[in-house]
C-alpha cells in the first residue's frame, strides 16, 4: 500500500528492520522518507543531510533517508492478518496425489472444510505476533470481523507496525470479549486526544516500548477497567507526571516495572500518592537500594516483589517489615544476602518481618516463624549484651529495631558463653637471635623451662649439645636478662610476645 500524506510516527519495515517514520517530503527533487532505526547502527546519521535538519534523532547514528518504494513495507489491516492466520479459506472439492509408483490418484473431498478450517467464531486467543499489522482496516471490515469473533478475549500484537492508540482503540472496540491485550514491543506516537475502545481492557502487556510514563499516565481515564498493567523494560526512571487525576487507571490492581531504570525509592512516592488502590507491585531488576521509607508506598500494598535490585542493609528490609499491610514478599537477589547461607536469609527475614506471610513464594507457618525469630535473638545475642547499659545500645537498637520487641515475646536470650581459650592462645611469640645464623621465630607456652627451650633452640639451630648454649631474653625496652636457671620457666623471666631469646655459645 502507498504511505499516507500524514506519516510523522507510522512504523515501517524494511526487509528485516523496524524504523519510524520522522520525516516525509522532497530533497533535492526527490521525494524521501526520513526514518529513526530501531537499531542505531542500521542508520548514517541523526537527521540531518547536507547541513539542514529534517528530523530528530535520538542516536547520532539512528536515522537514514530511504526511498518510499516497494522495498518499504508499511503494512497491513489487522482484519487481513486474523483472517488470514486464523479465518476460513476456500478448499478445491478435488485433490490431486502421486503414488509410490508415480500414478495420479484424484481424491474428492467430501465436507473436509471441517477439519481444516478454523472458525472465527470459536477463536479465543489469538497471537500476531511480528505480523505487519499498522491499523485496523475500513469501519466495514473490522465491524464484521468484531461480529465474527465473538468469543475472542486474549490477543497479542507483538512487535508489529502499530504506532496509533486510537488503531489499537478501534481494534479493542470491535471485539466485544476481548479483556487482554499484548502489545510489547511497539513504539506509539502520543494521541492528539483520550482514545476510545479501551475501556473493556482488563490486562495490557507493553514491555520494550519505550514508553514515557509521564505522557502514558495521561492515557489512563481510557483504561477504566485495568486491573494488570505490565511496562517492563521502557527505562522508566522516574513515575513522576503532571497528568495524574482520580479518573487515572481506577481500577489498576497489579503494575509491574520490572527491569526498568529506578533507583530511589522516592521514585515510588507519586505512585503511593496517586495510585494508592495499586495493591501488587512487581520491581525485580531495578536498581533500588537503600533510602526507603514507608511513604514510598501505598498503605494497601499487599504484595511486593524486588527481586535483583540493590538493596545492601539489613535495616532497608526491617523497615519494610512496618509496613502493615504487606503481606506477601519477595526479595531475592538482594546484595544484603550475600555470604549467607539460604537458611539463615530466611530465617532473618522472617524475624524482620512481621507482617508478611508468604516469603519468596512460600508460605511461612507459625513454628518456622517461631524458630526464626529465636533464632535471630541467637544470632546478636553477643552484641546486645556486650553493649546493654552504654551509649552504643542505642546504636543495635536502630540497627535492630526488632530485637526489643522479639524479647518481649520470647525473652531476652542467654549471654552466650565466653569463648574457649585453648593453649594456641597462650602460646608466647618470640624471636630467636643466635650469631651466625639466620634468625628464627618460636611459639611456645610460658610453662616451658630454661632448660626446654635451650633443646629446642640447638635442635633449631643445629647447634649440636644444648648445655654449650648461654640465653638471655631481650624486652622491647632493650633490658637484657639472662636465662641461667635450666629449672625455671620462661613465665618466671617475665617473657613476653616479641621478646628476643639471644642464645650464645660458650
Amino acid at each position: 500500500p502507498s504511505p499516507k500524506k500524514e506519516m510523522n510516527g507510522q512504523r515501517v519495515a524494511v526487509g528485516s528492520d523496524r524504523a519510524t517514520v520522522r520525516f516525509r517530503g522532497m530533497i533535492d527533487g526527490t521525494e524521501w522518507l526520513g526514518v529513526e532505526w530501531d537499531n542505531p547502527e542500521r542508520g548514517k546519521h541523526d537527521g540531518t543531510h547536507k547541513g539542514t535538519r529534517y528530523f530528530e534523532c535520538a542516536h547520532p547514528t539512528g536515522g537514514s533517508f530511504v526511498k518510499p518504494n516497494a522495498k518499504v513495507d508499511f503494512g497491513c489491516s489487522f482484519t487481513r492478518a486474523l483472517k488470514e492466520r486464523y479465518g476460513e479459506f476456500e478448499k478445491p472439492e478435488q485433490l490431486d496425489l502421486v503414488d509410490s509408483r508415480n500414478q495420479r490418484i484424484a481424491i474428492h473431498m467430501v465436507d473436509g472444510d471441517r477439519g481444516l478450517k478454523r472458525a472465527l467464531d470459536s477463536l479465543t486467543s489469538a497471537d500476531l505476533r511480528d505480523e505487519l499489522v499498522s491499523h485496523s482496516g475500513d469501519e466495514a471490515e473490522i465491524a464484521a470481523l468484531g461480529a465474527q469473533c465473538v468469543a475472542l478475549q486474549e490477543l497479542s500484537l507483538v512487535h508489529t507496525l502499530l504506532s496509533s492508540w486510537e488503531e489499537v482503540g478501534r481494534i479493542t472496540h470491535a471485539l466485544p470479549s476481548l479483556t487482554a491485550l499484548h502489545l510489547s514491543e511497539n513504539i506509539f506516537t502520543r494521541p492528539a486526544g483520550l482514545p476510545r475502545g479501551l475501556e473493556r481492557l482488563v490486562s495490557l502487556v507493553l514491555n520494550a516500548a519505550k514508553i514515557d510514563w509521564a505522557e502514558f499516565v495521561a492515557l489512563g481515564p481510557a483504561f477504566t477497567a485495568l486491573e494488570e498493567l505490565r511496562l517492563c523494560n521502557n527505562n522508566i526512571a522516574s513515575l513522576a507526571s503532571p497528568h495524574y487525576s482520580p479518573a487515572c487507571f481506577p481500577n489498576l490492581r497489579h503494575l509491574d516495572l520490572t527491569k526498568n531504570s529506578l533507583i530511589t525509592w522516592t521514585a515510588l512516592t507519586p505512585l503511593a500518592n496517586h495510585l494508592p488502590h495499586v495493591a501488587m507491585l512487581t520491581l525485580n531488576d531495578n536498581k533500588l537500594a537503600e533510602d526507603f521509607t514507608l511513604s514510598c508506598l501505598s498503605p494497601r500494598l499487599t504484595t511486593l516483589s524486588i527481586n535483583e535490585n540493590a538493596v545492601s542493609q539489613w535495616s532497608t528490609i526491617a523497615a519494610l517489615g512496618q509496613h502493615a499491610s504487606l503481606v506477601e514478599l519477595r526479595v531475592r537477589g538482594n546484595p544484603v544476602f550475600a555470604g549467607e547461607r539460604a537458611l539463615h536469609t530466611r530465617q532473618l527475614l522472617i524475624a524482620l518481618l512481621p507482617y508478611v506471610t508468604v516469603l519468596n513464594g512460600s508460605e511461612i507457618k507459625a513454628r518456622e516463624r517461631d524458630e526464626s525469630c529465636l533464632f535471630y535473638l541467637g544470632r546478636f545475642a553477643e552484641a546486645h549484651h556486650r553493649t546493654k547499659g552504654t551509649p552504643a545500645h542505642a546504636a543495635f537498637e536502630k540497627d535492630h529495631p526488632r530485637f526489643v520487641a522479639l524479647c518481649e515475646k520470647y525473652g531476652e536470650p542467654d549471654a552466650p558463653p565466653p569463648p574457649q581459650v585453648t593453649l594456641k592462645d597462650h602460646l608466647l611469640t618470640l624471636k630467636i637471635a643466635v650469631a651466625g645464623k639466620p634468625p628464627l621465630e618460636l611459639r611456645l607456652p610460658p610453662s616451658s623451662t630454661v632448660a626446654q627451650v635451650r633443646k629446642v633452640i640447638a635442635a633449631r639451630a643445629r647447634l649440636g649439645r644444648p648445655d654449650s648454649l648461654a640465653l638471655a631474653v631481650v624486652d622491647s625496652t632493650g633490658c637484657r636478662v639472662p636465662l641461667d636457671d635450666d629449672l625455671r620457666e620462661l613465665s618466671f623471666f617475665s617473657v613476653s610476645s616479641g621478646d628476643t631469646i639471644e642464645a650464645a655459645v660458650e
